[in-house]
């Protein structure tokens, strides 16, 4: 998965390239895009990953996407329904928003190669 490809649709969600929330997300998806076992393991294998990149600490990551999960609920949360297919009825936790992005755009990425249409 590009990161041109995640960028485009953390932007579609009202998010700020240019923020550290934007920054942990975005790379949280290139690394979930790649392994999605790294969902199963959020903050002791994914955060950590994570914040490494970026010399952080694993709880400012979590913060960060926190407050990504708080920008897109606040912004678009219509758009993230549409992307898991159903209404939301209360803000995804950050592993729940970081495992409907990756399955989103693995849909996206597995239609796009078969050259058929993807939801949304």
């Amino acid at each position: 998965m590009t990161l041109e490809r995640i960028g485009q649709e953390l932007r579609s969600l009202g998010m700020t390239p240019g923020k550290m929330y934007y920054a942990y997300t975005s790379t949280a998806l290139r690394i979930t895009t790649r392994q999605t076992d790294d969902l199963y393991h959020v903050t002791k294998k994914l955060y950590p990953e994570v914040g490494r990149c970026y010399s952080a600490t694993w709880k400012s990551v979590e913060r960060g996407l926190r407050h990504a999960v708080d920008v897109v609920w606040e912004t678009a949360p219509e758009r993230l329904s549409a992307m898991i297919g159903c209404q939301l009825k209360k803000k995804p936790t950050p592993s729940e928003f970081l495992a409907i992005l990756t399955t989103y755009l693995l849909m996206q990425e597995a239609a796009e190669a078969s050259g058929t249409s993807a939801p949304l």
